[in-house]
């Protein structure tokens, strides 16, 4: 084995025991003195054998990971490190050896694939840890950090967890207190402002999302028909319609017979007649087509719609019919023998065997016979003249 000094900072031992006190104590160890302290390095290992003390052979590979070629150490899957593959990435990380950086705005990604994992609506912990440590030993013969006193050989060290009690800090050390209280969201760990989860927004995210706005701080629109819509959900987006309408953007008005909420109500009014579809009480008017105090008689002829006002557009004559209720225009169709008018819906009155016109309704007498509904006779009177 072979002794190799190092210069360390002296009672830097002492610190590492005392690693759970404040980070202002943690500073001062740059103010002491030095210390010798004594490391082994391991001499090679032997073919199939790694680790600082030879200690791992290829069939410790863990999560996955396998062994190289040379039998050197372990090739460690998406996702995670360490010598034989034991470790998952550290948070903010993600990939083959860890190397890619998160791209999630704060949220955590994926340790494999490096999607954001944080859903939509969910709150994200955009703050420093809640417990801190920013001081670990470097391993010199893997390279590696682990919890205990910062090295002067390592740049730069993750931050591990402390029981100390601690919480809202940031900065690119976590160790500026964050200046507000942030009532539904986190203390940014880049900047200290408080970062709002979807549905709210405002300094100290203490305020709801707008009624037509949603997402985190507020910044999406909503699509809703404001007309219709009493605004939308302040974490997703979803448009809350109001009484009476429906569809994902409350564009559309309950269909006929139905009223309420999402239209899931049925309307109990009398056969044709509608009901208001945001209350469901019965409209005294009837529905399109239809007339009269029980709404059953169809709309006149050349008529149709509400309260049968509009007039139809169909060709003058007996080619075309007009629907009473849409207005369509078909042709006409021919009345079977003893009905007439729109849809063949009257019957004719005819008497004493007269013709009905199939258009009007009107009869058509034979020999005989007279009046409207050919009900009258002729009478035939013989005069005898006698002459002087």
């Amino acid at each position: 084995m072979v002794e190799h000094e190092l210069q360390l900072q002296e009672q830097s031992e002492m610190a590492a025991r005392k690693a759970s006190k404040s980070q202002d104590d943690l500073a001062k160890l740059s103010h002491f003195g030095t210390m010798r302290m004594l490391h082994s390095l391991p001499t090679a290992c032997e073919y199939g054998r790694f680790g600082a003390d030879c200690e791992y052979r290829c069939i410790d590979c863990k999560n996955g990971g396998k062994c190289r070629r040379n039998k050197s150490g372990c090739e460690c899957a998406s996702g995670y490190t360490g010598t034989i593959c034991e470790d998952q990435c550290p948070e903010g990380t993600w990939g083959l050896n860890c190397k890619n950086a998160c791209e999630c705005d704060g949220q955590i990604c994926n340790r494999i694939t490096g999607e954001c994992d944080c859903p939509n609506g969910a709150k994200c912990d955009d703050s420093c840890p809640a417990a801190r440590k920013q001081l670990c030993t470097f391993d010199i013969s893997s390279g590696r950090t682990s919890e205990g006193i910062h090295s002067i050989l390592s740049l730069s060290c993750l931050y591990f967890s402390l029981t100390n009690g601690n919480t809202g800090f940031y900065g690119p050390s976590c160790n500026l207190p964050c200046q507000m209280t942030c009532s539904n969201g986190r203390c940014d760990r880049k900047y200290g402002y408080c970062s709002c989860p979807a549905g709210y927004y405002g300094e100290k995210c203490d305020q709801i999302c707008p009624r037509f706005n949603y997402g985190r701080n507020c910044r999406h629109v909503c699509n809703c028909e404001k007309e219709y819509s009493e605004g939308c959900e302040p974490k997703s987006g979803k448009c809350i319609c109001k009484s009476g309408f429906y569809g994902p953007f409350c564009k559309r008005r309950c269909p006929v017979g139905f009223y309420g909420q999402s239209c899931t109500k049925k309307c109990e009014c009398a056969k044709n007649q509608e009901c208001d579809s945001a209350t469901g009480d019965c409209i005294r008017k009837c529905r399109p087509g239809y007339t009269g105090d029980d709404c059953q008689n169809p709309c006149p002829a050349g008529t149709y719609g509400y309260n049968c006002v509009q007039k139809c557009a169909c060709e003058t004559g007996a080619s075309q019919v007009c629907h009473h209720v849409t207005g369509t225009c078909t042709c006409r169709p021919v009345c079977p023998s003893g009905l007439y008018g729109p849809n063949c819906q009257h019957e004719c009155v005819c008497r004493n065997n007269g013709t009905c016109n199939s258009k009007d309704g009107s009869c058509i007498c034979p020999a005989g016979y007279y009046g409207a509904a050919c009900s009258e006779g002729i009478s035939f009177f013989i005069i005898t003249a006698i002459c002087v």
